[in-house]
């Protein structure tokens, strides 16, 4: 990787982050269940991963646009957290069934992404 790769790999993940904290916010004000906002976010960002992936860009900008900007704006360790915390308060069955269903959706969004500009 080069430096201007690096650079630029930082740069969209600041971006990323900011956009993640405004379209938490936003989903937050729509809707008002704990997680919601780390819900949608993953699976905006598993859809945009699927595009990068599918569109064919040279390796340093789907470098830039995946790990950088993606990477900061999507977060895998934050939904963990609000699963672990719904789990521990006996929300079992929900925490299942929305573990189960993010993966399958995410999935199915990213190859739809990725069909999407095929």
């Amino acid at each position: 990787m080069t430096l201007a790769t690096f650079v630029a790999v930082l740069a969209a993940g600041a971006a990323g982050g900011v956009a993640r904290a405004w379209a938490s916010w936003a989903v937050a004000r729509v809707v008002a269940r704990a997680g919601a906002g780390t819900f949608v976010i993953n699976l905006v960002g598993a859809f945009l991963a699927g595009v990068v992936a599918g569109s064919g860009a040279a390796s340093g900008v789907a470098t830039i646009a995946a790990v950088g900007f993606l990477g900061a704006f999507t977060t895998f360790s934050t939904w963990m957290v609000e699963l672990h915390g719904r789990w521990r308060s006996g929300e079992r069955a929900g925490v299942a069934f929305e573990a189960i269903g993010t993966l399958a959706a995410g999935a199915a969004l990213a190859a739809l992404g990725a069909w999407s500009v095929a």
